[in-house]
């Protein structure tokens, strides 16, 4: 099950915050423009500034990278080539918003760098 806590409110009138999203094994920080709530077993994130897109064989994982504050490196599992989606766990998906290399496969891993996650 998804936990999602705020961690830093940067904005109260326009309830822009910091999340803090645990699932399990994994937790992380997400920029998020307008939270109000949300409850919810599955959340789509969107990965800005996806780059550095390469096929592993790692399984899937979050790991802070040490380039940003928002800045993650991400393991997930592609679901889909156009639009670029992966799983990162059943509960947490995220879209890409730069296009994959053409070798990779749907259903194949591959490992990213992200500037920010947006929920």
């Amino acid at each position: 099950m998804i936990n999602i806590t705020i961690d830093e409110w940067l904005d109260l009138e326009t309830k822009e915050a910091n999340l803090l999203i645990c699932d399990n094994d994994i937790s992380f920080i997400a920029f998020c423009p307008q939270y109000v709530g949300l409850e919810s077993e599955r959340i789509i994130l969107d990965s800005l500034y996806s780059s550095d897109v390469v096929l592993t064989f790692d399984k899937p994982m979050i790991k802070k990278d040490k380039d940003g504050f928002y800045s993650y490196i991400i393991i997930g599992k592609v679901l889909s080539i156009d639009p670029p989606c992966v799983e990162l766990t059943n509960e947490i998906t995220i879209e890409l918003d730069s296009n994959l290399p053409g070798d990779i496969q749907k259903g194949q891993n591959i490992q990213f760098r992200t500037e920010r996650l947006s929920l």
